[in-house]
């Protein structure tokens, strides 16, 4: 079996991945600007890597066929199931619209929180 990628392949690859990474970062940073030290923050942190390798683990049970697009609006899961299609080259560009779309709005809204915390005297100088 040859399977070969195309050019949309790796930029839907490539929008998955950034998108992702960029809600990962957001998720770290606000947790971390909430925990009062380096420690509580990689404790804080550890429960959403086992999520993440929880998730990382449902297409071995699912097809992205079997996935309705409304599905494609769950963060993490949406980028799971979207990298899931690439490497079958079974993916719509609904999906991945989608896909990227949610996780670029959830960026933004963590962002938001993140600076909100950031200008809370009560959030940065509590002991």
């Amino acid at each position: 079996i040859t399977i070969s990628y195309g050019v949309q392949d790796y930029a839907a690859l490539l929008l998955v991945i950034f998108s992702t990474v960029l809600v990962m970062v957001s998720i770290i940073a606000l947790m971390s600007a909430i925990a009062k030290s380096v420690k509580e923050a990689g404790t804080m942190t550890s429960p959403l890597m086992l999520i993440n390798v929880g998730v990382s683990l449902i297409p071995m049970f699912t097809g992205v066929k079997d996935v309705a697009t409304t599905h494609f609006l769950i963060p993490i899961y949406n980028s799971v199931m979207m990298m899931n299609g690439v490497f079958s080259s079974n993916y719509s560009l609904t999906n991945l619209a989608v896909t990227v779309v949610t996780n670029l709005v959830l960026t933004a809204i963590l962002s938001v929180g993140l600076t909100a915390m950031f200008n809370s005297e009560k959030v940065m100088f509590a002991k």
